[in-house]
């Protein structure tokens, strides 16, 4: 809240796949951690990685992303995928009233990231964060144009 006051949680009645997930960093970053020890069925490995809806032509059309674009973009199955030339990231992300959340797993690179921030303007955390662990230009500079925008 630009406030500065405590949000409290915002409990749903009803349940939704895409929001109110409640968890700590270190159990979101174990989480992660089991996915890049191969805690899964190689035929469902591969179908989390492959892009089921392609949003390359809306995300790449857009001025602000356009130089950054990567070869592809979509849902997969457990978030958005970005195809690079050299690596995929498969990322999560999401905020409510005062709080940031971004995780992204990097199976090339065997690198999973997770990023909470508490504060209206935390994505603007995302990009110098993410830069320190990941050597992605394109990706780092999509984090820092996403943080601006909010």
């Amino acid at each position: 809240i630009a406030s500065g006051e405590f949000a409290p949680a915002d409990a749903s009645a009803t349940w939704s796949a895409a929001d109110n997930l409640y968890v700590s960093a270190a159990t979101f970053a174990g989480f992660l951690g089991r996915l890049l020890a191969g805690s899964l069925p190689p035929d469902v490995e591969t179908d989390r990685r492959t892009i089921q809806f392609d949003m390359t032509q809306m995300f790449c059309g857009r001025p602000a992303f356009a130089e950054v674009c990567p070869k592809a973009i979509g849902f997969g199955l457990s978030g958005i995928i970005f195809q690079y030339e050299n690596d995929t990231v498969l990322w999560q992300g999401g905020g409510d009233k005062g709080e940031k959340a971004i995780a992204l797993y990097v199976p090339e690179k065997n690198l999973a990231l997770v990023i909470f921030t508490n504060g209206v303007n935390g994505a603007r955390l995302f990009s110098p964060i993410a830069s320190v662990f990941y050597d992605n230009p394109d990706y780092i500079e999509f984090l820092r144009i996403q943080g601006e925008q909010g």
